[in-house]
């Protein structure tokens, strides 16, 4: 089974508290990165292991994800599988020595189709992880 991983970080001013907050406010992404034009909690909205997570990005079709991790204030993991690929996410903050924090997103690909995917989509993937943590984490 083939396995891609892409990960960025990205420093902030705002507080540990502040950025988990805007971190799990997923329907609040869009105003924050380009690379998401809609996203919502489907049910209750309530972002906890088990929540589903609809998200639509330019150029690739409405994905769902399913939250199979849920650390509070710390972390958060979904993933969303289809034929021959499962991508999983990665969200974690983390604070500073100055009062700030850090983002952290991971994601990756496995899967018979993982190799392939990642060389079709590779760059469009580390733009989009580089928009959203730098968007997520402006003061």
């Amino acid at each position: 089974m083939s396995i891609k991983e892409f990960t960025t970080s990205h420093s902030s001013d705002l507080s540990l508290e502040a950025l988990w907050k805007r971190v799990i406010q997923i329907e609040e992404w869009p105003a924050f990165t380009p690379s998401i034009t809609s996203a919502h909690v489907a049910g209750n909205g309530q972002l906890d292991i088990g929540a589903h997570v609809v998200i639509n990005q330019p150029g690739a079709p409405e994905a769902t994800w399913t939250v199979t991790e849920f650390n509070e204030q710390k972390s958060f993991t979904y993933e969303m599988r289809r034929a021959g690929l499962v991508s999983v996410a990665h969200h974690a903050v983390e604070p500073t020595d100055t009062g700030g924090s850090v983002l952290h997103v991971s994601f990756s690909m496995q899967g018979r189709l993982a190799k392939v995917w990642g060389a079709l989509m590779g760059k469009k993937i580390k733009e989009f992880l580089q928009l959203e943590v730098e968007g997520l984490t402006k003061s």
